[in-house]
């Protein structure tokens, strides 16, 4: 769901028409509007004065999935906060590097960088991060992420074990694969 569809949706679980939400931010309702039919988009700022209008958090404009502890939804909140760009709007990058530190910085590096960073983790330190945000998604969003996760597992270059050459068996990571005969040298 956009920003928008969130506004309208907030906004109509708690009984406000357009006109009371306009009134409450000191717009025209024609605004909201705008923002509900997709026609603009608020910045970042005016999010955070819509969430306060309607007594929600800010991240439940922005969709994202409500944290467990008051703490946990500040850092999250603060987290978006860091990430607006000079327009006034979030900067998904700048998000990814807020909330995901390192790792969100690793999405714009080569492959060979990815795998050097990532070398010490284990499949279970990755799962782990895919587990996590799997769960942060809706039923819609995780048959995404099958269907996704399926479309990898047709490219070679993401084969863990390529089919063998006796030249080179080791995967794309420079794993030897334990199942692959070793090299006759």
């Amino acid at each position: 769901m956009s920003i928008g569809d969130n506004i309208r949706t907030v906004r109509k679980l708690q009984g406000l028409t357009q006109k009371e939400l306009a009134r409450r931010l000191g717009i025209s309702p024609v605004g909201v509007a705008q923002w509900e039919n997709g026609l603009r988009n608020p910045k970042h700022e005016t999010i955070k004065r819509i969430a306060s209008a309607l007594g929600v958090s800010v991240t439940v404009l922005y969709g994202l999935p409500a944290k467990e502890t008051a703490d946990q939804q500040e850092a999250l909140e603060k987290f978006l906060d860091e990430s607006v760009d000079n327009q006034g709007n979030i900067d998904p990058n700048r998000f990814a590097d807020a909330k995901y530190g390192d790792l969100g910085k690793l999405a714009n590096m080569t492959d060979e960088l990815y795998l050097s960073s990532l070398k010490g983790w284990t499949d279970f330190d990755l799962l782990n991060v895919i587990a996590g945000s799997f769960n942060a998604l809706n039923r819609v969003g995780k048959i995404e992420a099958v269907k996704r996760i399926a479309d990898l597992e047709t490219n070679p270059r993401y084969y863990k074990i390529p089919p063998y050459d006796s030249e080179n068996s080791q995967d794309a990571a420079g794993d030897t694969p334990k199942d692959t005969p070793p090299k006759n040298g």
